[in-house]
């Protein structure tokens, strides 16, 4: 809880609160994410509360793009809230964006998106999974369940309780306003479009900030770029493509 005097009300001192995490949220109580990768493969058994740290190895880049490793950690409990953390090619965890690793409402039982994912990466639906339902479908697009990536990464929150050096990889923090409502789906494909495409196909500086990295635009720019990028990718003729989709979704959030 952060509280901030804010001035003084018929003689006495008027106090604002402002409550970051309900300590009854579906997440409180879980594990903390150990700052580093290698910390938290040591870890296992915990009993406080019943559960167990396991090392997933290679993180999503489907889920989590960006991210290098990853590790859940799976409560005994069926169908209850579990953990995940992601971290960077140097074992760092990832704090922020989409990269970063999310709780679990109904954690899986392992490592893995073999309920719902095949062997090419393909969604072939839910099913009985739980954890797929309450978890994933939300992140998707299409479906009844499907939210804004802000708000997914807003209740579905990142573990940094420890305090790790701030890490964020796959943020949409930056352009907020590009992105609008896009799921996290949505906005995976443009920065993974953004990320593995090179210049002419993609204007370099566009690029530059969709991942992130240092550059000055103006809205107007932004937009100019993103309408030269949907001409290039020949969306005229392919409406129906995935990134042409998002294409038209960022030009239309532009001002």
């Amino acid at each position: 809880m952060d509280v901030y005097v804010s001035g003084c009300l018929d003689g006495g001192t008027q106090w604002k609160f402002k409550i970051k995490e309900c300590p009854t949220a579906w997440y409180a109580g879980l594990p903390d994410c150990p700052c580093n990768y290698a910390t938290v493969q040591s870890l296992g058994q915990t009993t406080v509360p019943f559960g167990k740290w396991e090392d997933c190895r290679s993180s999503s880049e489907k889920f989590h793009y960006g991210a290098t490793y990853e590790a859940r950690w799976l409560p005994v409990a069926k169908l209850s809230p579990g953990q995940q953390c992601t971290y960077d090619a140097n074992g760092k965890l990832i704090t922020a964006g989409i990269a970063a690793g999310s709780p679990d409402k109904a954690s899986p039982k392992s490592c893995g998106y073999s309920d719902f994912i095949n062997s090419v990466g393909i969604f072939i639906g839910c099913n009985s999974s739980q954890h797929c339902i309450q978890d994933v479908q939300p992140w998707m697009t299409g479906n009844a369940t499907t939210i804004p990536c802000w708000q997914y990464l807003r209740d579905w929150p990142v573990n940094n309780k420890l305090g790790c050096v701030p890490n964020k990889v796959s943020d949409i923090e930056h352009m907020k306003t590009m992105i609008g409502n896009m799921t996290c789906e949505e906005a995976t494909l443009l920065i993974k479009k953004a990320k593995e495409t090179g210049f002419p196909v993609i204007d370099a500086d566009l690029r530059k900030f969709i991942i992130g990295e240092p550059v000055t635009l103006s809205n107007a720019d932004i937009k100019i770029r993103l309408q030269n990028w949907r001409t290039v990718n020949l969306c005229p003729s392919f409406p129906t493509d995935p990134l042409c989709i998002v294409l038209n979704k960022a030009i239309a959030n532009m001002p």
